[in-house]
């Protein structure tokens, strides 16, 4: 997922193999600090 904050893309990673059980947010919210993003099951 690449999240943009400041006008700066940031790539966001899973430290482990896992899949992605549910995409929490849309292209272009606004989201909050410790907002969830995404559900991963490994």
């Amino acid at each position: 997922m690449i999240l943009e904050a400041m006008k700066m893309e940031n790539a966001l990673k899973a430290t482990v193999d896992a899949t992605v059980k549910k995409i929490a947010v849309t292209k272009g919210k606004v989201v909050d600090k410790n907002e969830v993003l995404i559900y991963l099951s490994a």
